[in-house]
């Protein structure tokens, strides 16, 4: 299984491309805070495709939080006679998280499961706190 769920903020204004055979991408970064290690960050190069990579680039702005949901590709390329490995977030779903109150966007929207149905939303609301009596501990 390829699943990748991240929850972050968008480093810069996303990008709108169009590819040799008409087909419509959008790149972007979405920066993540480590959970125990709250100084640092990671960053994830993000792309969607036709309609997501319209809406994203239609609505995403910089700083704004989002939730994606995708698989993970990794992409070789070559420069020069350099080798490189590109990691890159193939979005399958994705969550605009940052209020309307926030953003300048007259529309805040999610793509594939709106609202609360959406896969982020059903996992915040399967997650709880564990509940562990000492005693039951074998240590």
């Amino acid at each position: 299984m390829n699943k990748i769920i991240i929850i972050g903020n968008v480093v810069r204004d996303p990008e709108l491309n169009v590819t040799q055979n008409g087909k419509k991408l959008c790149k972007l970064t979405v920066a993540v805070g480590r959970a125990f290690d709250k100084e640092k960050t990671d960053f994830f190069g993000c792309t969607a495709w036709e309609q997501k990579a319209e809406l994203i680039a239609k609505y995403v702005k910089k700083g704004n939080r989002i939730g994606v949901v995708g698989r993970m590709e990794i992409n070789e390329t070559e420069k020069d006679g350099v080798k490189t490995r590109h990691h890159d977030i193939m979005i399958e779903e994705v969550e605009f998280l940052t209020p309307k109150s926030e953003t300048a966007v007259a529309e805040s929207s999610s793509l594939e499961n709106p609202g609360p149905s959406g896969t982020i939303a059903k996992i915040k609301s399967k997650v709880e706190p564990l509940k562990i009596n000492a005693e039951d501990l074998p240590f």
